[in-house]
């Protein structure tokens, strides 16, 4: 029924827009918390927010993950607990700290990559500071340093409009068909 998807695409349309606002809000909010701290003393980011969309946390946890080189997680408060997601680098076993804390933890899940929790409010800073810690102890400064991954090296003797035919014949871009990521050297 060419009505009834018309509506159901409007909807979902609709929906996107809404947790892109909700995830946008968040992370202007995140910056505006962390105005003044300066995170390059910090081995974890952790903030947190009574009225944040939970279903957006773990998107905005990478995009400040991926701003500042450290974990972040980020906590909204759902049914008198504080829920929320954590995102770390690839050299930081998140999982692994986590379970160092999971004391002050209801729960939580996840890989060495990324996880979800639960806490009761009264613990988050004694959770931020012993996640802090704990990273600060069992990893090298070397664990934050920036790492950029490229697929191909390219000058101005390999952009041509070949080039950018060949490029897009890989679209679209998106989940398990990324944006090729370029070196671009310029030549003298």
């Amino acid at each position: 029924n060419p009505i009834e998807i018309i509506n159901i695409l409007t909807s979902l349309e609709e929906q996107n827009n809404q947790r892109i606002e909700a995830g946008n809000y968040i992370f202007e909010d995140c910056l505006n918390q962390l105005k003044g701290v300066c995170v390059s003393d910090l081995s974890a980011i952790v903030l947190y927010s009574d009225n944040w969309h939970s279903g957006v946390l773990g998107i905005v946890c990478a995009k400040l993950t991926e701003k500042y080189n450290r974990p972040v997680c980020l906590l909204t408060k759902v049914d008198n607990v504080f829920k929320g997601s954590i995102r770390s680098l690839g050299g930081i076993d998140i999982f692994k700290e986590l379970s160092k804390v999971s004391n002050l933890l209801v729960k939580f899940g996840g890989h060495s990559g990324a996880g979800g929790l639960t806490i009761e409010e009264h613990n988050i800073t004694k959770f931020a500071n012993e996640l802090n810690n704990n990273i600060a102890s069992s990893y090298s400064i070397d664990a934050f340093d920036v790492v950029k991954y490229y697929d191909f090296d390219l000058n101005k003797d390999s952009v041509d409009a070949n080039f950018v035919k060949e490029l897009e014949k890989l679209e679209p871009f998106g989940f398990g068909n990324e944006k090729p990521v370029f070196k671009y050297t310029f030549n003298n």
